[in-house]
């Protein structure tokens, strides 16, 4: 016959809580998870870029003065022919002395006030993008400096995962490279107009509006929308 066995019982184990707080391990983002947030920052960025490139165009539009008659079509000159003048109330014409026998006139132009408060508002709102793109975009560069990291440690670079900041990882050029650009935006409670008084390339003055000008150089923006695809 055999004899029975009795199976002690397992003692249960006795862990105090500092010991699981010191083996719980750190949370672990994978390379692939690392791309996905990058790819999703730059959704955001591609978003603001159209936004305040759409609103900076808007705001040039609200400025638009439409044609500028030259001296001779303005109904402002008494030898203008009534029929065929134009009206020009933002702008003006005034006379200059110069060396020469004849006195030139000038136009000068004034900001428009019809639309002031809304493109006052609009400004401001596109400041706020503006900050809001900036900050998206280092995000776009901290998880690339993070990619970096994981890819020198999986190739044998750097046998110990190391964290790579902006300027150790060589991405702090091109971050500031970008944000230079980014950081052009229309000013807000603030408008002007550049008046080309010149027949060099029309026979009347030409005007174009500063807000005008930071909107063309704001379409740069759209780099961020290629770079998303």
């Amino acid at each position: 016959a055999v004899a029975p066995m009795y199976l002690k019982p397992r003692a249960p184990d006795v862990r105090d809580d500092d010991d699981d707080e010191e083996e719980e391990l750190p949370p672990v983002v994978t390379w692939r998870q690392l791309e996905s947030l990058q790819q999703s920052i730059q959704s955001i960025a591609a978003v603001i870029a159209f936004m305040s490139i759409s609103i900076a165009v808007f705001v040039h539009e609200l400025q638009y003065r439409g044609f500028v008659p030259p001296w001779e079509l303005d109904c402002a000159n008494p030898a203008a022919d009534r029929v065929l003048c134009t009206i020009n109330p933002s702008c003006s014409y005034g006379l200059v002395n110069t060396t020469v026998a004849d006195n030139v006139r000038i136009l000068t132009c004034f900001p428009l006030d019809d639309n002031r408060g809304l493109i006052d508002n609009l400004k401001i709102g596109n400041s706020a993008l503006t900050l809001w793109l900036l900050v998206t975009v280092y995000f776009y560069y901290r998880y690339e400096a993070n990619i970096l990291s994981l890819r020198n440690h999986v190739e044998f670079v750097d046998r110990e995962l190391e964290i790579h900041w902006l300027y150790t990882s060589g991405l702090q050029k091109w971050f500031m490279l970008e944000g230079f650009f980014l950081i052009i935006s229309q000013v807000p409670y603030y408008s002007t107009d550049i008046v080309i008084n010149s027949d060099l390339f029309s026979t009347r003055p030409t005007v174009y509006s500063l807000d005008g000008i930071i909107a063309l150089l704001m379409v740069a923006r759209a780099y961020e929308i290629w770079r998303w695809y």
